[in-house]
């Protein structure tokens, strides 16, 4: 193998090292926007959680004030009998 062989075949690997930086270089950058999604999903679902779980209290007040108003109402019916 003479000199202008290895000369080629260096150049062909540094231009094989220069596509694998870039593209190690783009995978960064679509992680890092991948790791930015993830945030603020998770934030998202938290909001949601959140409200959700105040839904389900509200509810269980409302259930529990309507059973102790139909527990009157048995009480003022079990009066007039």
């Amino acid at each position: 193998m003479n000199s202008t062989d290895l000369l080629t075949q260096f150049n062909i690997i540094e231009h094989k090292i220069d596509q694998l930086i870039k593209r190690c270089s783009l995978l960064e950058a679509e992680n890092k926007d991948y790791a930015g999604k993830i945030m603020r999903l998770e934030q998202e679902i938290a909001v949601k959680t959140e409200t959700e779980n105040h839904h389900i209290e509200e509810s269980r007040l409302i259930q529990s004030k309507i059973n102790n108003l139909l527990l009157k109402i048995k009480g003022i019916k079990n009066i007039d009998e």
